[in-house]
């Protein structure tokens, strides 16, 4: 087996279990804005459509799904922001990293494998997990991509490219972990050496079979790295 040389997350959903979060604020958030009347008024969304257009996506792409159009930067930035508040209303407390994600990253240190995080959270959201967890123990600020607006929304492959450039590997050489269905894509489109899908409770992986690496604790990719 090829020796991964580096290892890059995603987090939502990944490092952080919070899917069940993020769909119960989508749905207080899309409740409200798909009442008749509502302006702006956006779809209803099965949890199907949820998981592949919504899941891992920026919050552009999601807005832009909502809302039927392409919505302008500040109307965009706000609509967001209100969902933002109601997930962080819901989690704050319970921020934790995944089973095992902190013993994996101790074995990446000591084996002198860099890792980061490649992620579509965006600022307000980052902020918000470097007060609730000990992220910066693992993860500096310049470690960590995130949507600063500039990058395209997964299954396209440009931030986990970005991630192995930063990293100084070929993509081949990494190792990228993800839950979703639109991070999964983007990981393998990359050309990941190896594609690990996170079976959390709401994980694409848990829902269905996937062509990929499954786990349930991030202690199962401990031997992977040490070999």
């Amino acid at each position: 087996m090829k020796q991964t040389k580096a290892v890059i997350f995603d987090f939502n959903g990944t490092l952080f279990w919070d899917s069940q979060f993020h769909k119960d604020a989508f749905d207080i958030f899309i409740e409200k804005h798909s009442r008749p009347g509502c302006k702006p008024l956006c779809r209803q969304v099965s949890d199907k459509q949820m998981e592949e257009n919504i899941m891992g996506r920026t919050n552009t792409a999601i807005m832009d799904y909502l809302f039927q159009r392409h919505l302008d930067e500040e109307e965009c930035k706000a609509l967001s922001l209100e969902k933002e508040l109601i997930y962080q209303d819901l989690c704050s407390g319970k921020v934790e990293f995944a089973p095992g994600a902190e013993d994996f990253m101790g074995v990446l240190e000591q084996c002198g494998i860099p890792f980061m995080i490649a992620s579509s959270v965006g600022k307000k959201n980052l902020d918000f997990y470097y007060e609730q967890m000990p992220l910066e123990r693992w993860f500096p600020r310049d470690m960590v991509i995130y949507n600063n607006g500039t990058f395209r929304s997964k299954p396209d492959p440009q931030i986990f490219l970005m991630a192995c450039e930063k990293l100084g590997v070929e993509p081949g050489d990494a190792m990228i972990i993800e839950d979703s269905e639109s991070g999964l894509l983007a990981a393998e489109r990359a050309g990941a050496g190896k594609v690990v899908a996170v079976r959390s409770p709401w994980s694409a992986a848990f829902k269905k079979k996937v062509p990929y690496m499954t786990i349930d604790s991030f202690r199962e990719l401990i031997p992977i790295v040490k070999s």
